[in-house]
Order: structure tokens, then sequence, then C-alpha cells
């Protein structure tokens, strides 16, 4: 076929491998082969079309190494990405390739070092080198291609710093040097890229603290550099007019948040796993019309929140849990009509809990969690009138009452969260008040309820059709679940433990198959059903449980049910679960009994024979 110029094989089913005789058409000047099951190599027969401009090789199953006779083509497309290419990209390999323009090779199965003479194109603009094994450092001869506007590197196992040399590359608009082993700091050459409009560098080695002109790089859209080891306070120099996107989460920086009124455009802020300090900025309403995701959680942010939260109108996601902010029900809340997540959990907010929210204006809420706080009061039954919700967590406050039935009025419930809805650290009581000398720190928080949850937990919560996960452990509830209890189909994960719950365990819990299972630390009777199946986490210690252990339990992969129960076995333990913690000391319950009481009863009869011989003995002589 000499006058054959494209060749394109896109989404068929051919299989087998590219013919050699490939080489033969000198006047092709395209060959784009994707999404074909084709295997072997890549011929080295290719070499020998010189005209060739464009070869894409995509998601096929072609593997062996890059031919470096490819370097007798002068291409100006190189892209053989999601294939599974080996070895190392050939030396000297792109030395005479003056028109290169794109090289991808990414999600491949590459190893080695990037050449230096990949980037001596001048016209090369994009360089994909993402999702493979290749290590070493980034060339400092990265600045030749000045051409240069996306560089992707990410998720290799290169090592090394940033050259200094990368800030001289002014075309350049992405970079991303994310998922490697990088180490060393940000160079202050970056702040003078006057086009970069993407830098993601998270989930590297970098430390050291940030150049103080990095939020001054005005085309600046996203700027990614979490999980790292930088430190110190933000600069405080900002004027990056169209930043949409800050991630500085999971680092070691300090000192007070910035009010990032510099910032107008910002719709995702991520600051969360640092220790930031002070309190949570207040801003102009011109800035946080635009917030959209918010997280701030994980640091060491105090005092009340402003008011001028409530403009953030736009809101989606808010997290400001695990820090120490403080303040009574703040109702800045009632204007967030978009807002699906909010998490305040971990913090030291009081008040009740049924100010936070208007449900007339919040119809999208879909996730509160309140837990962990000195909320007070009962819960709000009118929250799970929201049409949405889906997840609700408000464990360890200082709420009373109970359990409210419209709970079960929430058909999209599917994570409901009640652990220790009365065992907040601002209103329970520790039962060693003071400090005792030598007392361990698990005892010291050992503390008691002083106002139980009453009435139980109603029955329909149980059955509630979407709901996979159900807590309501430590609430010192009292009585006995029902017998004709029944539980829904989506129901996974179930617990009551340190409860006051006494009588049998429901058929309908014993006979279900559960991810996790928790009922101990309450006084429940009876036995365990072999119909029980627990594919995870079974814990029944600390009951009043009896008889013999089915063989089931053996098999689940964290148990523990032994100790404070009285389950009875053979004499050598075989037919316990050895995966319990108690197995080595356990004793059963029924043989334990049995030995003492035939043992009791032996010692008896001993006891009435020497009596009664005695007494024969004294009679005959008298």
């Amino acid at each position: 076929m000499p006058k054959l110029v494209y060749l394109t094989l896109l989404d068929n089913s051919l299989s087998g491998s590219i013919p050699s005789c490939i080489g033969n058409v000198s006047s092709l000047l395209l060959l784009y082969i994707a999404r074909v099951p084709l295997q072997g190599t890549i011929p080295t027969s290719i070499g020998r079309i010189k005209g060739l401009g464009t070869l894409m090789i995509d998601s096929t199953y072609i593997d062996g190494n890059i031919p470096s006779i490819l370097n007798q083509v002068n291409f100006y497309d190189l892209l053989l990405f999601s294939n599974l290419l080996t070895g190392t990209i050939p030396a000297h390999m792109f030395y005479n390739m003056t028109n290169m323009a794109f090289i991808s090779f990414a999600n491949n199965f590459l190893v080695g070092y990037i050449p230096e003479d990949i980037f001596d194109s001048s016209n090369l603009y994009a360089l994909d080198l993402s999702d493979n094994y290749i290590s070493g450092p980034i060339p400092s001869t990265v600045n030749r291609g000045q051409a240069l506007e996306t560089l992707l590197l990410q998720s290799n196992c290169i090592e090394g710093s940033i050259p200094t040399t990368l800030g001289n590359i002014s075309t350049l608009t992405a970079l991303r040097l994310d998922n490697n082993y990088l180490t060393g700091t940000i160079p202050d050459a970056f702040c003078r890229l006057p086009n970069l409009q993407l830098l993601y560098l998270f989930a590297n080695f970098f430390s050291g603290t940030l150049p103080y002109y990095f939020f001054d790089m005005p085309a600046m859209k996203d700027a990614l550099i979490s999980f790292n080891g930088f430190y110190g306070t933000l600069p405080p120099y900002a004027n990056a007019p169209v930043l949409e996107g800050l991630d500085l989460a999971l680092n070691a920086f300090s000192g007070e948040l910035v009010t990032f009124d510099a910032l107008p455009s910002l719709t995702v802020l991520l600051v969360s796993g640092n220790y930031f300090s002070g309190s949570l900025p207040g801003t102009a309403e011109q800035f946080v019309s635009r917030l959209l995701y918010l997280n701030c959680s994980t640091n060491v942010l105090t005092g009340e929140l402003s008011t001028n939260l409530a403009f953030l109108n736009n809101m989606q996601i808010f997290d400001i849990s695990n820090n120490f902010l403080s303040g009574s029900s703040p109702a800045m809340f009632h204007n967030w009509t978009k807002v699906y997540n909010i998490y305040l959990s971990a913090n030291l907010f009081v008040g009740r809990a049924g100010d936070l929210f208007d449900i007339t204006r919040q119809v999208k809420l879909g996730l509160i969690d309140i837990s962990t706080n000195g909320f007070t009061g009962s819960l709000p039954t009118e929250w799970f009138q929201l049409p949405n919700l889906h997840s609700f967590a408000a464990g360890q406050n200082c709420f009373t009452g109970s359990i409210p039935a419209s709970i079960c009025s929430c058909r999209n419930l599917t994570f409901l969260i009640l652990d220790g809805l009365h065992s907040s650290s601002l209103c329970r009581h520790d039962l060693f008040g003071t400090y005792i000398p030598g007392l361990s720190s698990s005892a010291r928080n050992i503390y008691y309820l002083s106002s139980a949850i009453t009435d139980g937990i109603p029955s329909c919560v149980f059955n509630m059709s979407a709901l996979q996960t159900l807590h309501a452990s430590g609430n010192g509830i009292r009585g006995s679940l029902p017998s004709d209890l029944m539980v829904g189909g989506q129901l996974r994960d179930l617990s009551l433990s340190h409860n006051d719950f006494e009588g049998r365990i429901p058929l309908s819990i014993l006979s279900h198959t559960w991810e996790k299972l928790d009922v101990s630390f309450n006084k429940l009777q009876g036995t365990v059903s072999a119909r029980l199946q627990v594919t995870s986490r079974l814990n029944m210690q600390v009951n009043r449980l009896s008889g013999s252990i089915p063989s089931t339990m053996l098999t689940v992969p964290d148990l523990s049910m032994l100790s404070g129960n009285m389950f009875a076995c053979r004499l050598d333990g075989r037919d316990l679960p050895t995966q319990d913690p108690s197995y080595r000391t356990y004793t059963c319950g029924s043989d334990e009994v049995n030995i003492a009481l035939g043992v009791w009863l032996g010692s008896f009869a001993a006891v009435a024979l020497v009596v009664a011989l005695q007494l024969g003995r004294f009679s005959s002589r008298h």
C-alpha cells in the first residue's frame, strides 16, 4: 500500500500483533491504534518509516521495550500510553527528534531514569511519564524545553529535589509531581512562573517553609501540596486572583489562619491535619460567597465561630471537626441552603442542638456529625424530616430524654451513630473525681452516667429499609430487647454494648448475617444460635450467655465472647475459638460448675461415709 497515509484501528476486537511489514508502508504519516486487544511488541521496522509524524498506541496488551531505533523517525507526537511496556526509556533516543511536540509513555511499567535529552526539542509542549516506576532525579536539563506547557511525572519513584531550572520555563501551565519520593523545598523561582495554573506536589517528602511569594502567582488555579512535611506559618503576602483550589492538608503548618480576602476566586480550601491555632477567621462577604468546600479539621483552632461565616451561602461541605472551637449553638448555618455535609464533631460546642439548622432551608443536608461536644436537651426530632439525610452522628454529648421514634421516618438514613449520648466530658461524672497518685490513665477515664437515656431504642429503628450501621452503645439503656424485633435487610453493623440490656437476644439478631455485631457488657442471657453469621467482628463478652459455642464462630476474624460468660466446652478446650483473647485462660462455665459440683458431692459422700463408720463403731461398743 504505497499511498497509505493514515492508518487508524480503534475500538475493535482485532487480535494478534502489529506485523513487522508495517515498516514497508513508507508513505504513512499517522499510525493510531487504540483500545484494541493486540499483543506482542512494537515492531522495530517502524523505525524505517521516516515520514511518520504521529505514532499512537493506546490501551493495548503490547509489551516489551520501547525500540531505540525509533530515534530514526523525527516524530511530532509519540504516544505509547496505557500498555504493558517495560524496561527503560532508551538513552539518546530524542537528540534527533527536533520536531517532537508531545511525548506520552504514561501508565506502563517503565523503570530507570528520565533521559536528559528528552527535553531537547524546542517544540516540545507536553511530556507525560506518569504512572510508571521511573526513578532517579528530575534532570536539570528540563529548562531546555522552552515551549513546555504540561509536565506530568506523577505516580513514579522519582527522587531528589525540584531543579531550580524549572522556574525558567515561562510557558509552563501544568506541573504534576505528586506521589513520588521528592525531597527539599519549593524553589523560590516557582513564584516567577507567570502562566502556571496547576501545581500538584502532594504525597512526597518535601519540607521547609513556603516561599514568601507562594500566593503571588497570577495564573494559579489549583495548588495541591498536601501530605508532605512543610512547616512554619503561611506567607503573609497573597495576590492570586484566580486561585480556586488550595490544599495544604496533612503537613505541619502552624500559626493563625490568615484571612483569604486576597483570594477572591477560592472555592476549595483544605488545611486539615496541621497545627493552625487561633480562631477560624471571618472574612468579607465578597470572598466567602464563592467557597464551596472548607476543611479545617484536626488543628488546634479555638474561640467561637465568626458570624461572618453566615455569608457562606454556596457552602456544600463544611468540616471543622477535631479542634477546640467553642460557644453555644451557632445559628449562622441557617443561610446555607446548598450545604450537603456538616462536620462539627470533637469540639466544645454547647447549647441546644435544635437551634443549629433550619430544616425548611437546608433541604439538601445529607450528613450531620455533631458528636463529641456538649450539646444539651433532647435529640432534635425535626432533623429526621430532612429528605436527603443519610448519615447522623450525635454520640458523646450531653443529651437527655429518649431516642425519638421519628428517626424511623427518615427513609434514606444509612448510618446512625448514637453512642454515649450523655457521656461528653462536659457533663459526665468521673468515678475518680480527684487525682489519685499511681492511678492509671485508663482508670482516670472511668465515668458513670448521671442521666441515662430512657425508653430504650424504638423497635422500628432496627427495621429501617436503608439503615446499614446502628450504634447505640454506652447509653445505660435498661430493659430487654423485644422478642419479635425485626432486623432490616441492609443492617450490617450493630453496636449495643455498655448498656443494661437483659433477657434473651432476639432470634432476628441471632439469625442475621452481620459484618460487625457488638452486644458486650450487658446482662443478656441464653445461648448463641448456629444461624448467626459474622464476617468481621463479634463482641459478646461480659454477659450471662451459656450453652455451646457454634462452630460458625470459630472462623470470625475478630472475636471476643468468652470473658464474662458461661459457655460449655470440652475439657481440653478444642471447641473454643482460638482467636478470642481469653482463649488460653478461659474456664468453661458449665464444666466448671459440673466439676465443682462433682468435687463437692464426692467430698460430702466421703465425709458422710467416715461419719457413718464412726457412728457404727460407736454403736457396736455400746
